[in-house]
């Protein structure tokens, strides 16, 4: 970014800084870094040298995918300077840092509003519910026994065992073969495919006897007013936002107070990331991709997840915990609720305390409205924002 916004003059004197303090904290860079400062070092002298008619097709194709691959749009960046001869691919490269910016600027807004809109609406539902004037939607305790945790339990081991079975065709199916379209096209499917299909252990609780229109009243899969309960969504959504809010700055403090009693580590190293699941798709780039990973994402988690965490799972703890009084609860199933449904995400420790109090969030809304039409809604409309501000960055 030096050399862009100054000259090529201070991007190699930048680098070579940067090489000094390396030595002198005694840090070896690893191969990757060391290729990556090779490379940056021979472009930015390239383009010193030729001002005027600085080419990228004189480098190695390789090095060019390697610096893409690890910097992205700065590495292409990078490729493509001012005076590049080739400024149709720069002007593309602008637009889209551009466009990035609206949307993520646009996404921001909404969040900003949402957050404020929520403090106010947090502070009602708290006064309405102390005045017992806020409805309850679902019943203290149905008297199911453990028929709702053995469904539960069923449903893990069902979707991460046929997950990892899933993996293991394809990997074999993947050795010494090249990546055909319609194998890309089944690795995208299958996700969805499985996430949908896992929904069949529903069938248990009808196996130990129960009716199936009375676990359709148990677990939330009342999908009337389909309207009213996605607005109602919203509202609620609203009032979780200073909790998630928070949750983040508790991520914050979290990962300085594991810096600070951890062993020291070097400047360099970088800092761990919370990488999404989701990204895999959307790095192919293609129109399919996109589609399935909205379809995954904005569908069939919201769809799935609710129905086995906060419709199944949420109505075993509340009829364990009922005898310690609504209010404990409510706040006791929500939080074993929502702690379970983080660690099971793929993105590590680090998203732990934000996923928990978004599963609160959606547990509270399930407590307020009896059905999961609203929570389903949310979800999905989170997990919306997300793949939006992952394509817009990406």
């Amino acid at each position: 970014m030096l050399a862009e916004f100054e000259d090529e003059k201070t991007g190699l004197s930048a680098l070579d800084e940067l090489e000094n303090e390396m030595k002198a904290g005694n840090y070896a860079p690893d191969e990757t870094q060391q290729k990556l400062i090779e490379i940056v070092s021979n472009v930015l002298l390239t383009r010193q040298r030729q001002p005027k008619s600085f080419d990228s097709t004189e480098f190695a194709e390789s090095d060019k995918e390697f610096l893409v691959e690890h910097l992205g749009w700065l590495g292409r960046l990078l490729l493509t300077p001012k005076f590049a001869q080739d400024q149709d691919q720069r002007k593309k490269l602008v637009d889209s840092a551009i466009m990035s910016t609206v949307t993520i600027s646009l996404i921001t807004l909404p969040a900003v509003l949402f957050g404020l809109a929520g403090i106010l609406l947090a502070i009602l539902a708290i006064r309405l519910y102390l005045m017992n004037a806020l409805k309850v939607g679902i019943p203290d305790n149905v008297r199911s026994g453990t028929v709702y945790l053995e469904t539960f339990t069923l449903w893990l081991l069902a979707f991460f065992g046929v997950q990892i079975a899933t993996g293991i065709v394809f990997h074999t199916l993947a050795q010494g073969a090249p990546d055909t379209p319609t194998m890309t096209t089944a690795r995208m499917l299958a996700g969805p495919i499985i996430t949908f299909g896992s929904l069949l252990v529903l069938v248990w609780p009808v196996l130990r006897g129960k009716k199936f229109s009375e676990v359709r009243d148990d677990i939330g899969w009342r999908f009337s007013r389909p309207w009213t309960e996605g607005f109602m969504g919203i509202l609620g959504y609203c009032a979780g936002m200073p909790m998630l809010v928070a949750s983040f700055f508790v991520v914050l403090l979290l990962f300085v107070l594991t810096t600070l009693s951890s062993q020291p580590v070097s400047e360099f190293a970088g800092i761990p990331q919370v990488q999404q699941p989701i990204q895999e798709l959307l790095g192919d780039g293609n129109v399919f991709a996109i589609i399935v990973a909205f379809f995954a994402a904005c569908i069939c988690a919201p769809i799935v997840e609710e129905t086995m965490f906060r419709g199944v799972f949420y109505r075993y703890l509340r009829d364990q915990t009922s005898g310690i009084g609504r209010i404990a609860s409510v706040i006791v199933s929500a939080l074993l609720n929502g702690v379970i449904f983080a660690a099971i995400h793929p993105q590590g420790l680090v998203a732990l305390p934000a996923l928990t109090c978004l599963a609160v969030t959606f547990s509270f809304l399930r407590q307020w409205r009896g059905s999961l039409l609203a929570p389903m809604f949310v979800h999905g409309m989170h997990n919306g924002f997300l793949v939006l501000t992952l394509i817009a960055l990406m």
